[in-house]
């Protein structure tokens, strides 16, 4: 992959973000963190706290962690995506300094409601955006910090990296929250950072290899499990520089579309089957999908297209199949919530396709057979 002079790749990046500020980081847990941290230092909150949705990646746990905030967990809606809004309401106490508006696979974050609330409590609103990357140059935020992320298995790939977009006036309030790199970091980034390696994995990753690929340890590819944030690294060079060199192409070709599998979607819902929406929104997604994330009828029924279609090598995945406070590792202090019911239900019934360029016609077609031959069975 080129990498741009960084005067060239800060001319790119200042066409894409418009008048906010971005910085870089070892990944986008890191710049969750950065966001988290920034946030507590401007309110000055003994004991703060951000709130995160009850379903989601158990990163969003390790940056609160690391951050010296206690993360709340709010319920979601039961059918759809987004926080259950009068429990989200409910949950801001005089200890909040941040919310977290999370983009699922693409579909939406609900940030427009979520930034109502926010404002009218006078906290912040921090976006995640790490499932997430539009298409369109300088497009519009509602959060006060936007979190991306450039890992495996994100709209980017760089094969790790992250970056917080905040208002240009937080850009040097935020430049004592992460290390430089070291020489040593930095030559392991770059070898990393080359082309190759980046094929290799969206080979590797890609149908029919996924399945294989899944069970083989080292990679992650299909876990979700705990993991705790050990530091804050800043990239000021080469990831900003690669970022800028990739981000044209991203635009012209995402290398996702969702729209292959509208053909079979309606009938599928004799099935059961239904798209997973934005709670209170009708619109379409505002970019590429990740993944299309569909509810099934029940656990068992989900579970059972997971096995049905993994076993045709097509790449079905039950994404996170808990609640986050159940998920494999999880502090104490989350993992001994109370239930969250309607988080539970969703990450029961969810389960996502992969939107990738090796899904084509032909696939979607064979997912469409497979699925009412056995599913009827």
């Amino acid at each position: 992959m080129r990498r741009l002079p960084l005067a060239r790749a800060h001319e790119v990046l200042r066409g894409w973000i418009g008048s906010r500020a971005i910085r870089f980081f070892g990944s986008g847990t890191q710049a969750l963190a950065a966001a988290i941290l920034d946030a507590h230092r401007r309110r000055g909150i003994e004991a703060p706290e951000v709130i995160i949705p009850a379903y989601g990646c158990p990163d969003l746990i390790a940056a609160c962690v690391f951050a010296g905030v206690r993360p709340v967990p709010v319920d979601t809606y039961a059918d759809a995506w987004g926080y259950d809004l009068s429990e989200l309401k409910a949950a801001v106490t005089g200890r909040t300094v941040a919310i977290l508006a999370v983009n699922l696979c693409g579909i939406g974050d609900q940030a427009a409601e979520v930034g109502k609330i926010a404002r009218e409590y006078d906290i912040f609103l921090i976006q995640d955006s790490a499932q997430f990357l539009p298409v369109e140059a300088q497009p519009a935020w509602v959060g006060d910090y936007v979190v991306f992320s450039f890992g495996r298995g994100k709209p980017l790939n760089l094969l790790g990296g992250g970056a917080l977009l905040m208002p240009s006036e937080r850009f040097e309030a935020t430049r004592t929250l992460a290390v430089e790199l070291d020489g040593r970091t930095r030559l392991r980034r770059a070898l990393m950072a080359s082309a190759a390696a980046a094929l290799a994995f969206n080979v590797v990753t890609a149908r029919p290899f996924y399945g294989g690929m899944a069970a083989l340890p080292g990679l992650g590819v299909g876990q979700t499990r705990y993991s705790p944030l050990a530091r804050i690294v800043e990239d000021a060079d080469l990831l900003p520089r690669r970022f800028a060199a990739a981000l044209p192409g991203f635009q012209d070709q995402s290398g996702y579309e969702a729209s292959r599998w509208l053909p079979v979607l309606e009938g599928w819902s004799s099935l059961g089957i239904t798209a997973l929406r934005v709670a209170g929104s009708d619109q379409s997604p505002a970019g590429p999908l990740l993944r299309l994330p569909l509810l099934a009828a029940d656990t068992e029924q989900r579970d059972r297209i997971v096995r049905i279609l993994g076993e045709a090598g097509l790449g079905a995945s039950a994404f996170y199949a808990e609640p986050i406070n159940r998920i494999a590792g999880i502090p104490s202090q989350v993992a001994g919530l109370a239930r969250f019911i309607h988080a539970e239900r969703l990450a029961g019934r969810l389960f996502t396709l992969p939107t990738h360029t090796a899904v084509g016609r032909a696939e979607v077609e064979r997912a469409d057979r497979v699925l009412r031959t056995r599913l009827n069975a």
